[in-house]
């Protein structure tokens, strides 16, 4: 090797070193800190998951109950439940969430999956789920209306 390749050799070693010391520190603009997810919105998250899979095996048909994802698409049952959250009435099995089917047809605004109550975690808001898979949160003073309406507006958080 000829003093020039040695001399190149080192400034690519050299800026590599600087880049890996300048990305572990927060100057990097890809440095990200992951911020984790309220408890309810993974919650529905994987309720909603669970939905849209039983649609792709139903010919886009939603099932007609929570129930109907037990257990080839929730494994569990207690999927359904969740801490600080009353169950709904007459739900076999046991669920805090109300979910209303309709078809995929609907606008995707329509709101398909929504805690029985407001989740403490929220303090003053409560999560839906909209047809497109959306989970938006609705303040509890606006709640009963947004539900009235069926249609959740656009305030997601992914």
């Amino acid at each position: 090797m000829t003093k020039n390749h040695i001399s190149y050799l080192l400034v690519v070693v050299t800026v590599i070193v600087i880049i890996g010391v300048v990305c572990k520190t927060d100057i990097c603009y890809f440095r990200r800190e992951v911020v984790p997810r309220p408890p309810i919105q993974v919650k529905l998250h994987d309720i909603y998951n669970a939905i849209s899979r039983y649609a792709d095996d139903h010919n886009e048909i939603l099932p007609e109950t929570l129930a109907d994802l037990v257990p080839l698409y929730l494994k569990d049952p207690k999927a359904l439940l969740m801490d600080g959250i009353p169950v709904v009435p007459d739900s076999n099995p046991p669920t805090c969430f109300v979910y209303i089917p309709y078809s995929f047809k609907a606008p995707v605004d329509m709101i398909i999956l929504y805690p029985n109550c407001v989740d403490q975690q929220i303090h003053t808001w409560l999560a839906v789920v909209r047809l497109d898979g959306g989970i938006i949160f609705v303040q509890e003073k606006d709640f009963k209306q947004v539900i009235s309406s069926g249609r959740a507006g656009n305030r997601e958080q992914e």
